[in-house]
């Protein structure tokens, strides 16, 4: 099991029995300090619990750089 707490990234293991559920000791994966607040929608892992995706809080400070190619189809052509 994943979760989020205080600013981590914590694991903590689940052993399922026919009648009870018990969890493990909780383990500090890393910290997620920079990163969105503590709920559902933050964050994904992978099934294999190898990958974390998860939504930063903050943008990039300054202006964020923009590209605009014009007469783009025109450049296919001389290829």
């Amino acid at each position: 099991m994943f979760y989020l707490s205080q600013n981590s990234v914590l694991a903590e293991s689940v052993d399922e029995k026919a009648d009870s559920i018990s969890l493990g000791t909780p383990r500090t994966l890393f910290s997620a300090a920079n990163y969105g607040a503590a709920n559902v929608t933050s964050y994904d892992v992978t099934a294999d619990g190898r990958r974390f995706l998860i939504t930063e809080l903050n943008s990039p400070k300054g202006p964020v750089p923009l590209t605009l190619v014009t007469n783009w189809d025109a450049e296919l052509k001389t290829i």
